[in-house]
């Protein structure tokens, strides 16, 4: 998994920092984040979104580096990335900027101009785009834009002769076609032309859904196939703490996706995809990894299966055995009596053998006098006093009992601690000496993770941690929430809520405002040095993710 430093939002947070670097880091991260969203498959998405709202900050750096990120990532991500121009929600950061409704009278002159030289140029590249003419053609008809910018060649982005191929509809034929339409003075051939481009944006975004579904098939046989192998290894260690229900779920789902991974290694035989390689060799280790459980543990799971359904059956027969009958008189007070029995067989009384036998002989006659609906209402009555006397003698076993008695044993503890029952003070822990993880290292909050030890005994296993969040905003920062989670399914975890949502402005004389939180983890298995563990931290202003190693003490 990428780290925090290279995801795409560090990526562009770092290329705009109005305090950032020379021109030679800033040009590296824009290569970078052009890298990024050549391997992702919505990185324009993501990217343009980003830049969309950076641009309409009131730090005038910050703004012109946004335009001018989004103006490298336009010109290198081609057709991809200019796609996003034709969507009204990033268009309409556009019109926020520019006009006075909006934040127009607010937004500096260079900044309205590098954004203004930014829609013409697109107006000029990619006029498939009907919606940006639109947006473009309304702002010059509001005066917003009084006139076109004069732009040297250079400054308007060009597409690949590819890209130009798609979209004046792949084939020479068409793009003669096309070109004629569009040279014509006829209104009929113009919307003839203009249907031509739909028909090839449409073309074109099937295809973008085709290869979004392809990834996603992909991703999830990658995973759901590494997560069974994960599940299996720690099954080996200990069966007892094998996931039954998990185990079964993956292997009937990759047997459901084997079929759909050969129909897309046969398509892309068809094209000479060049992904047909990594689509193979994740078809074999998919065929393994079923292969491995078919041979070790179907046979365990299936058995367990069966057992467990078995004594769903029985609990269910037993429940409807169990529940009142009025006609017999057998109801809770039969289990209350059976419970007393067993109580008193447990003490062992160091009376005689007779009165042991008679205290049975009560028990037995106060059963029969209550399951019967005949009895007398004296021999209720009789039957109410032996109760209180078995009571009596279960309350005073200290004098009754014989002092070589067995001692009830301590029930023993649940292997599958529950941790939602673990309760943690702040005021009664105790830091352990190894050194704070820095998690998270952002412009405005610092991270770290202390290892602690409650002074309450809690389960040996269990990791206690402390995430603690320093704020350097000089803002007050609302709705904060902050989250650690971890994906292995060989760990649970559980996030003890701070209760603190909303952080106070940053003030140098006063003590830092800070965020603690308790984030507890335990092992299902064994051998493990360290762990992958992904952080959320979010507010009204900034949503921040990332991942990081934790060493697992030992």
């Amino acid at each position: 998994m990428a780290s925090s430093e290279d995801t795409l939002e560090f990526l562009i947070a770092k290329a705009t920092d109005p305090f950032g670097a020379d021109a030679n880091q800033k040009s590296e991260s824009i290569s970078k984040i052009c890298a990024k969203i050549d391997e992702d498959f919505e990185g324009p998405f993501v990217a343009m979104k980003l830049l969309s709202y950076k641009m309409l900050s009131p730090n005038q750096q910050e703004a012109l580096n946004s335009l001018d990120v989004m103006d490298a990532v336009i010109n290198r991500g081609g057709l991809r990335c200019a796609n996003e121009l034709g969507k009204y929600k990033f268009l309409n950061q556009f019109i926020r900027l520019l006009s006075s409704k909006y934040q127009g009278s607010q937004t500096c002159d260079n900044v309205k101009r590098k954004a203004i030289e930014l829609l013409y140029a697109w107006t000029q590249s990619f006029r498939h785009l009907d919606k940006l003419q639109q947006v473009y053609n309304s702002l010059k008809k509001e005066k917003i834009i009084e006139s076109d910018p004069v732009l040297e060649a250079s400054q308007i982005p060009k597409l690949t002769t590819r890209e130009q191929r798609v979209c004046a509809m792949g084939d020479e034929e068409k793009e003669k076609l096309l070109s004629q339409l569009l040279r014509s003075r006829n209104p009929e051939d113009l919307q003839a032309a203009n249907r031509m481009i739909k028909s090839m944006v449409r073309t074109e975004e099937n295809k973008f859904e085709s290869e979004r579904k392809r990834n996603e098939l992909i991703e999830t046989a990658r995973v759901k196939s590494g997560l069974l192998n994960d599940l299996m290894d720690a099954s080996s260690l200990d069966r007892r703490c094998a996931d039954i229900s998990l185990l079964y779920d993956l292997f009937e789902s990759l047997i459901n996706l084997r079929p759909k991974l050969f129909h897309l290694a046969a398509e892309a035989a068809e094209r000479s995809d060049e992904r047909m390689a990594e689509i193979l060799a994740l078809n074999d280790d998919l065929n393994q990894t079923i292969q491995r459980y078919k041979g070790g543990f179907e046979d365990f799971v299936n058995a367990e299966r069966t057992r467990t359904q078995g004594e769903k059956d029985n609990g269910k027969r037993e429940h409807r055995v169990s529940e009142p009958c009025l006609i017999d008189g057998f109801g809770e007070s039969y289990n209350q009596i059976e419970e007393v029995t067993r109580q008193v067989d447990v003490l062992n009384f160091s009376g005689n053998n007779d009165k042991q036998s008679e205290t049975h002989h009560d028990i037995d006659s106060d059963f029969l006098t209550f399951a019967c609906p005949s009895t007398s209402y004296n021999n209720e009555i009789k039957s109410t006093s032996q109760n209180d006397d078995l009571e009596s003698i279960l309350m005073n076993d200290g004098t009754k009992c014989n002092g070589n008695a067995r001692q009830p044993q301590r029930p023993v503890e649940n292997d599958n601690f529950l941790l939602k029952d673990v309760q943690i003070t702040l005021d009664e822990v105790d830091f352990l000496p190894a050194e704070p993880i820095v998690f998270c290292d952002r412009p405005i909050v610092k991270g770290l993770l202390y290892f602690i030890n409650p002074k309450e005994v809690l389960d040996p296993s269990i990791i206690c941690t402390l995430a603690t969040l320093a704020f350097t905003s000089t803002q007050e920062i609302n709705n904060v929430a902050f989250s650690l989670s971890v994906k292995s399914p060989i760990f649970t975890y559980r996030n003890v809520d701070s209760q603190v949502h909303k952080i106070s402005a940053f003030n140098p004389l006063k003590p830092t405002p800070t965020l603690n939180q308790v984030f507890l983890l335990l092992p299902l298995a064994g051998g493990h040095d360290n762990i992958q563990v992904e952080y959320e931290l979010s507010s009204d202003s900034f949503n921040y993710t990332g991942t990081f190693k934790l060493p697992l003490p030992k």
